[in-house]
């Protein structure tokens, strides 16, 4: 086989990023079945079917609101990992900071660190 003349690969297009907004509204819509979604399968009424039409209807309403990309149930799913594991990491840091085992004190509105020494305040 001569590598010339095979058929060349398609150019792989990237998805726009998730916007601020676009993250807020997955965040609310994901609220609006979390029951579903979290539960377990002993829970009556969730299946497998249940939370992943759930999912559909998620990325549906994303889709309709935000129609830069359409986002699929597996983009979602990926996001809303991405958005939970940033979330415990957040809180982890938060609670180093509050017992005092961090000499780093983050001020977590605007993600801006500054070190402080034992007997100084912050200003």
């Amino acid at each position: 086989m001569d590598l010339c003349t095979s058929t060349p690969k398609k150019e792989r297009t990237r998805k726009t990023n998730w916007s601020p907004d676009e993250t807020k509204y997955l965040v609310e819509l994901y609220k609006e079945h979390a029951n579903l979604l979290k539960g377990s399968f002993n829970t009556a009424g969730v299946t497998h079917k249940a939370k992943q039409e759930a999912w559909e209807h998620i990325a549906s309403h994303l889709h309709e609101s935000y129609s830069d990309g359409k986002r699929t149930v597996k983009d979602c799913q990926k996001r809303w990992q991405s958005v939970q594991s940033d979330a415990k990491a957040r809180i982890a840091k938060y609670k180093q900071a509050v017992k005092g085992t961090s000499m780093n004190m983050t001020n977590f509105v605007s993600g801006e660190t500054k070190s402080v020494t034992p007997n100084q305040t912050w200003a």
